[in-house]
């Protein structure tokens, strides 16, 4: 999948069918076209909403029907490294990043009142899985060029998922809950960091993007 940044900046229709096309010989899983490129269909939401009946913290530019605007299914952090802005089946913006109550909330939450499937934002490496009491049951995945992707408050990890597994963007991690202490409603607190990891505090030295501001994206 690194080689998919350059055809993005191609491609304009992410909030449609959700396939990408890609000249890659290891995605053997999608259908073949004529001249040899594979369609992949991606799992993730074609269109993401701010949540109805609720004040969203840090919230995005969004339109008169509270719909994410502009919403982007896929941005490249850097030249080999493209995640989704919503690795999730289903759900509505609830908070963006940004200080909350008087504290830095340093992720988007994605609510859904069912458990829906969280999926990897991005092809990585499963850096950490864990229970926190914050953070409940979490995976950080790491993307490469000092990207990283934390999935927080999962309901249940799914069994494959493991410290050194290879993952593919849309892989399924687990399921959409509200583990950990602090964690009312059920939801999706999903981080996108960037930095070095190998220092003492490790993911948690990491720096937060906020990938719906793309000028607060570091330079590549």
């Amino acid at each position: 999948m690194f080689g998919l940044v350059r055809k993005l900046n191609r491609l304009r229709g992410f909030a449609g069918a959700g396939c990408v096309a890609l000249l890659l010989a290891g995605c053997a899983s999608g259908a073949s076209n004529q001249r040899g490129m594979v369609q992949v269909k991606l799992p993730f939401p074609s269109e993401l909403s701010l949540c109805p009946n609720m004040r969203v913290s840090n919230a995005p530019a969004a339109d008169g029907y509270r719909k994410i605007d502009p919403y982007r299914k896929l941005v490249a952090l850097s030249k080999r490294v493209v995640v989704a802005t919503a690795p999730v089946e289903a759900g509505c913006l609830s908070s963006g990043v940004g200080m909350r109550s008087g504290r830095l909330h340093k992720g988007y939450d994605i609510f859904h009142p069912v458990p829906v499937n969280i999926y990897a934002a991005g092809e990585g490496k499963i850096l950490e899985v864990s229970y926190r009491n914050d953070y409940g049951n979490m995976v950080l995945i790491d993307h490469r060029d000092g990207f990283f992707t934390r999935y927080a408050h999962l309901e249940t990890i799914n069994p494959d998922i493991k410290v050194g597994q290879k993952v593919a963007i849309g892989h399924p991690l687990g399921l959409m809950g509200n583990s950990g202490d602090g964690s009312l409603a059920r939801h999706l607190h999903v981080e996108y960091l960037h930095g070095n990891y190998n220092t003492r505090k490790m993911s948690f030295g990491l720096k937060p993007l906020d990938i719906y501001n793309l000028q607060s994206l570091p330079a590549f």
